[in-house]
């Protein structure tokens, strides 16, 4: 089977899954422009040939600047390559995550950057020494743990900026970036996917979880060693156009959530699983 070549064995205990941070093939890094390609235009008129690069418009401008870039990753599941499922136990570190919840960060607090100076792309946990063809994971708090005061919570939950307190809960998701397009200079796209439509007294409960579930199974396989989670902030804000005006979504008007709510792969209108997500993928890179 060829996706056996890529699940090869590691040589030894591996520190965990790890994640990062794209825009197109772009980087993404706080405090530089990031075009969503790494290919400029030198020469030429027609063809890549001649000399001209893919223009990979972010939100149908470039180049862009992060502001905000966190996640809630729980549930995660190694898919062994015969089909057998295993689900590791978190490391809880007192600071990026516990037992159930762990939280990402790729925000450093330099440039347009908001948030602390300290970064996560890491989850911690101890992984078996099998092939795999796969990782299952889901972006989001599990319903057990999103409805608490996060003052009295623990690490990762305990993050003000990540709570919701109008919808009783957390933001699962943040990704926020400005425009430095010169023809759209300081326009904003603000996303933030949380559970919807819930309720304000105990028992909570929300009518739309929004958890988007991410399976990742490339034809290659997946070796946690040699390969990470890749996010694509470009493709999570496909759709969208801040040419004319900033745009944002907080997981509650339909005209400026559908999008990126489709490419995860989550129907806006119930809150449930949807199709195909295209903003998470494996990467060699």
């Amino acid at each position: 089977m060829p996706w056996l070549l890529a699940g090869l064995l590691a040589s030894g205990p591996l520190p965990g899954i790890r994640f990062k941070a794209m825009a197109g093939s772009s980087l993404i890094e706080c405090g530089k422009d990031i075009s969503g390609h790494a290919l400029f235009r030198t020469t030429g008129t027609k063809s890549v040939s001649e000399g001209i690069g893919p223009t990979y418009h972010i939100a149908e401008i470039m180049p862009i600047s992060l502001k905000d870039l966190r996640l809630y990753v729980s549930n995660l599941t190694l898919i062994e390559a015969d089909g057998s499922e295993t689900k590791p136990v978190f490391t809880a570190d007192g600071k990026w995550q516990n037992s159930s919840v762990a939280l990402l960060d790729f925000e450093n607090l330099s440039g347009d950057c908001t948030g602390t100076s300290d970064t996560n792309s890491l989850v911690k946990i101890t992984i078996p020494n099998k092939l795999y063809k796969g990782i299952r994971f889901e972006v989001g708090v599990p319903e057990e743990f999103n409805h608490q005061n996060p003052a009295l919570a623990n690490s990762p939950l305990n993050v003000s900026g990540l709570a919701w307190g109008w919808a009783m809960g957390y933001r699962f998701l943040i990704a926020e970036f400005v425009s430095h397009d010169p023809t759209a200079n300081g326009n904003t796209a603000v996303f933030h996917l949380g559970s919807g439509g819930c309720s304000m007294s105990a028992p909570y409960a929300c009518a739309r979880p929004n958890r988007a579930v991410i399976d990742l199974q490339p034809a290659g396989g997946y070796n946690p060693s040699t390969q990470s989670v890749k996010l694509d902030l470009k493709a999570l804000v496909n759709g969208w156009d801040i040419r004319s005006g900033s745009i944002s979504c907080h997981s509650e008007s339909a005209m400026t959530c559908a999008s990126p709510f489709t490419n995860l792969g989550i129907d806006f209108s119930t809150g449930n699983l949807s199709g195909i997500q295209s903003v998470f993928s494996i990467s060699n890179e």
